[in-house]
């Protein structure tokens, strides 16, 4: 479980402590205040230690002539971890990238410019990396598979892996015809071709956001999640989709190289939930509306990616109250699997999720700062919900 972060000139984040150690987190605060901030910085963090800089977000140091530091804590298997990155600004001399990953206050490694330090391990004290290397990948490839060390680093490595950034669905327009592709990144047909290529990227340990590639995968490799998914979704569940259907069509001719070969197509559609409106037809995934599109992603992703933490923007986005609080369940159901941690603006969700799991974001002359509910605070929150007041309320007040 992720237990805290510091972060130090990211953004409009000067130097920012949070504890999270909660199975389930929300940062709650006005817009702006640099919550999404909070959110980037530990993916950016977590997929830098596993050499999968997440380019498409940035470090975007708050002061250009300062070095960005970013540390997170964790917990596996008992044992306490941390990995602080520290990038410099390109101005600096030499030195641009620093690394540090401790175990019980141990260092596993330590990592300076090209230059890595790895005690129990018996490499060189020359060793180097290369200028896009970085040490955790590196050294899970350089050891031999009985190696001690191996084990932690291993671990640590698929961790850090897990943990997923599920932004808000962007460009959505409701009900969008198969053709409107550029509004999502899913397709209601999928081809041989691009599953293999998505596997690909798999296999690399990115798969994007597509819950069409997902839900394929598993109806081919995986029926058992997908039947946990359609209990989740379906008449026992949440009775918002009573089936999803996945079925193989007519072929077409591959792309070449090889343009004589029939290529596998496989059609995906759901059925809606007898409550809802188009119930007993099937639709594309495009012809869902955007909250039932949105649970079916949070879903999905929760099912299939096995996260250890899943950093969501959001949770509330388009979903109804009713089915907010049931959404909400699930994820809290899981949490002891993957942890959560999101933004919300919702009331709603500030109340299921409790005083204990919510940190509070403010901005003051541009600068991110958090705190959390004291003991104090926590035992006047539950005075004045014995009075029938909400947690939302008491945050307003405060």
């Amino acid at each position: 479980m992720l237990q805290a972060i510091e972060i130090k000139n990211f953004r409009s984040c000067e130097d920012v402590r949070i504890r999270l150690g909660e199975p389930v987190v929300a940062f709650v605060g006005k817009n702006g205040a640099g919550k999404t901030n909070i959110l980037h910085a530990i993916q950016i963090v977590a997929s830098t230690c596993v050499g999968d800089p997440e380019l498409s977000i940035g470090f975007a140091p708050r002061q250009a002539k300062l070095p960005t530091e970013l540390g997170i804590r964790f917990t596996l298997d008992g044992a306490d971890f941390e990995y602080v990155l520290t990038e410099r600004p390109r101005s600096a001399p030499r030195i641009q990238l620093e690394e540090r990953l401790t175990r019980n206050d141990e260092t596993l490694f330590s990592r300076v410019d090209e230059q890595i330090s790895a005690p129990g391990t018996d490499l060189p004290l020359a060793t180097r990396l290369g200028a896009t290397g970085y040490a955790l990948p590196t050294l899970c490839s350089w050891l031999p598979s009985e190696h001690p060390v191996l084990q932690p680093l291993t671990r640590v490595r698929n961790y850090l892996s897990a943990i997923r950034y599920l932004p808000l669905l962007q460009n959505v327009q409701e009900h969008a015809p198969p053709f409107v592709s550029r509004f999502s990144n899913e397709s209601d047909v999928v081809d041989q071709t691009r599953y293999q290529a998505w596997l690909g990227e798999l296999w690399q340990g990115n798969p994007g956001r597509s819950v069409s590639m997902r839900l394929l995968h598993m109806h081919l490799q995986d029926p058992s999640r997908l039947d946990e998914l359609r209990s989740l979704l379906g008449p026992g569940g949440l009775g918002l989709i009573d089936e999803i259907n996945i079925v193989e069509i007519a072929p077409r001719h591959s792309p070449s190289p090889a343009p004589d070969t029939l290529e596998k197509r496989y059609a995906i559609s759901f059925m809606p939930g007898p409550d809802i409106a188009g119930s007993h037809r099937y639709f594309p995934f495009t012809g869902l509306s955007t909250g039932t599109r949105r649970v079916v992603e949070l879903l999905t992703h929760l099912v299939f990616d096995k996260s250890s933490c899943m950093l969501v923007e959001q949770p509330e986005d388009c979903i109804h109250p009713g089915l907010l609080a049931k959404v909400i369940g699930v994820l809290e159901a899981y949490s002891d699997r993957t942890q959560l941690i999101c933004t919300t603006h919702s009331p709603q969700v500030i109340n299921l999720i409790g005083a204990k799991g919510l940190r509070l974001v403010a901005a003051a002359d541009g600068r991110t700062s958090v705190t959390e509910l004291n003991d104090s605070q926590r035992s006047a929150v539950d005075d004045y919900l014995d009075d029938k007041g909400t947690l939302a309320e008491y945050l307003e007040l405060l």
